[in-house]
């Protein structure tokens, strides 16, 4: 089940979604019953046009990773919540961190962009943890950054 709004645009009631399967070039057939599948699904809630709302706090692996320079990571908030993002060597030394700010619920990108504070030029090859904070919870993700 599906507990939160995917796309705007549905009316709250039952709907059908078919999915078919051709190849590039393919003539479109009358019957797509040999390629197609067709499942019931049904929208309740709130009416189209309201915000998509996330349901859970989140934060993905860090994408590309491993990585030659900037890596992002999806955070998914679902209140408003003031964060701190830091990326830390394996000696636990602190080599960047964005400034502390408040961001609206929903789902956004952290970015790093693979330099220091302090030179802004890349950082040697290495593993690094980027770690974020969210009020009292703290996850922390593994970057691999190559040459």
């Amino acid at each position: 089940m599906i507990a939160r709004t995917l796309t705007p645009g549905y009316l709250v009631g039952s709907h059908t979604l078919q999915f078919v399967a051709d190849s590039p070039g393919a003539i479109h057939e009358p019957d797509e019953a040999n390629n197609a599948a067709t499942t019931p699904f049904s929208v309740i809630g709130s009416p189209t046009g309201v915000d998509a709302t996330t349901d859970a706090l989140s934060l993905a692996n860090a994408r590309p990773n491993p990585t030659t320079g900037a890596t992002s990571l999806r955070l998914t908030l679902p209140n408003a919540a003031r964060i701190d993002f830091v990326v830390f060597d394996l000696s636990g030394r602190e080599v960047w961190s964005a400034p502390s700010r408040r961001l609206d619920a929903g789902v956004h990108e952290l970015r790093w962009p693979g330099t220091s504070d302090r030179s802004r030029r890349g950082l040697s090859p290495g593993l690094y943890l980027a770690r974020v904070r969210i009020g009292s919870a703290e996850f922390t993700r593994r970057i691999v950054l190559t040459r």
